[in-house]
């Protein structure tokens, strides 16, 4: 089960995981930014032929670059923390707590079912620590969330200081070191900001790794993260093991690849398609998905035909190559449907991404007029899956999560995979079509009751969706 990220390089550092603390921290964020150049860029990998070019012409010069953007790096960390320390914007220190999450101050894919186990009442940690480079205040995190935290108190801690800062200092000289050691033996070139963008996540997750030790963190806590795998989410997570605690990676999506590869106890995966492939990997300690029963397949009465796309996305490296090219070309592919003589009478309606609502003004109305003048009718931002395809007589949808959460409540998505990514990730167990000639035929197989229960049926036994879980459910799996 090879994907696209998963090169026979990326395969072969994905499984040579270094045996020190310098070494793992420039090795992990190195390597997720070769996943992401090799995205955006296929031909990213230096050829064989320029290898000893490079080695013998170019390695004082790399090495000058490098010690050039270790140095923005660390100066961009200290910077940072004087604009976030005490006493303007302290957001307080780690008591003594078995429950804390570790989340990014925003609303997004990677924090929102975080987010709402906390609303649910599924979880309730006392302290939630603060990832990432954000400036906000404690007043304005709390009030953006205030619609996951109503009425809930909780402490929330940024993992650094200035004790900590001047405690990491010998670290960080050895991590430069190893650093330089580490980049001139490197089989590609990284991006000038790229570097500098790795140095200021290495030292910074070095200084909370020196944060963590010293706080009073009780041995067999728990540590949740929404997301993880970059250089100081790694840091706080080494640190906490050496406190005799358990970090969990509570992971957000449907993996494509080796995207949600880190070093967590354990990882708590969508399906368990997706788990028993990161066990090929062998970085986490335990990687797991929770059982259970097939639902029963939804009835499709209506005459709706919903659209999810995620296309526009920042992330998406051919987004950054196009724009939004392909969500234009999605909406006027789906539309296309109406004009056949079976279809002409169907509602329309279009969920996108809420990411969209983040991109330049002039590009979100762009989108938004077409869908509409194609006959979409958009739907609201905080409208519920189930809600929304209630009865609906097909869900369709660019690679995305979203086609695991409609297999849970008895729904067959079909993806649309205009930019061919789906590969052998779970969604390739689904109905996925590249062409409006494939989509009409799909349509067509799947008009009969029996066709589209076995294909749900099919498809759930490949990727076997996870149950929602809780503390207790996480807790039989930390020993």
């Amino acid at each position: 089960m090879i994907s696209r990220n998963d090169r026979s390089t990326a395969i072969l550092i994905a499984n040579k995981k270094p045996n020190n603390y310098c070494s793992l921290l420039w090795y992990i964020d190195t390597f997720k930014s070769y996943l992401s150049e090799t995205n955006i860029n296929p031909g990213f990998l230096t050829k064989s032929k320029d290898l000893w070019f490079r080695k013998n012409k170019f390695c004082l010069i790399e090495k000058l670059i490098f010690s050039i953007s270790a140095i923005l790096g660390l100066s961009a960390v200290i910077i940072y923390i004087i604009k976030v320390s005490p006493p303007k914007k302290s957001l307080g220190k780690v008591k003594h707590n078995n429950l804390l999450c570790a989340l990014h101050p925003e609303i997004s894919g990677r924090t929102r079912h975080i987010l709402s186990l906390i609303k649910s009442d599924i979880i309730n940690p006392q302290s939630l620590i603060i990832l990432g480079r954000s400036t906000l205040t404690k007043k304005e995190i709390l009030e953006s969330w205030n619609s996951y935290l109503i009425d809930k108190k909780l402490e929330l801690i940024r993992p650094y200081d200035w004790c900590s800062v001047i405690r990491s200092i010998p670290s960080a000289w050895l991590l430069y070191v190893n650093g330089l050691r580490n980049y001139s033996s490197l089989l590609f070139l990284l991006p000038a900001r790229e570097k500098v963008a790795i140095c200021f996540r290495v030292f910074l997750g070095n200084i909370s790794f020196k944060w963590l030790k010293s706080q009073n963190l009780t041995p067999q806590s728990v540590v949740l993260f929404g997301i993880t795998g970059t250089a100081d989410t790694v840091s706080l997570e080494l640190a906490i093991h050496y406190k005799n605690s358990y970090s969990i990676h509570c992971v957000h999506g449907q993996s494509s690849g080796l995207n949600f590869l880190s070093y967590s106890d354990v990882a708590i995966f969508q399906s368990e398609y997706d788990a028993s492939y990161y066990r090929r990997i062998n970085s986490y300690r335990k990687c797991i998905s929770f059982p259970t029963s097939i639902p029963k397949v939804q009835s499709r009465l209506s005459d709706k035909i919903i659209l999810f796309s995620n296309l526009a996305h920042p992330s998406n490296p051919y987004y950054q190559r196009h724009g939004s090219r392909d969500e234009l070309y999605l909406l006027s592919m789906v539309a296309k449907i109406l004009s056949l003589k079976n279809f002409f009478n169907f509602n329309l309606v279009w969920k996108p991404h809420p990411i969209l609502y983040k991109l330049h003004q002039s590009q979100r109305l762009n989108l938004f007029s077409y869908a509409k003048s194609l006959g979409f009718r958009i739907a609201a931002q905080d409208s519920s899956l189930v809600d929304l395809t209630h009865g609906s007589k097909w869900v369709l949808t660019s690679p995305s999560t979203i086609a695991i959460d409609c297999l849970k409540i008895g729904i067959l998505p079909i993806i649309i995979d205009l930019q061919k990514t789906v590969l052998d990730s779970s969604l390739c167990n689904f109905p996925r079509i590249k062409d409006f000639a494939e989509l009409i035929a799909t349509l067509e197989h799947l008009e009969l009751d029996n066709n589209y229960a076995e294909s749900f049926e099919f498809s759930w036994s490949q990727v076997l969706p996870s149950a929602s879980y809780d503390l207790e459910d996480i807790s039989q799996n930390l020993e």
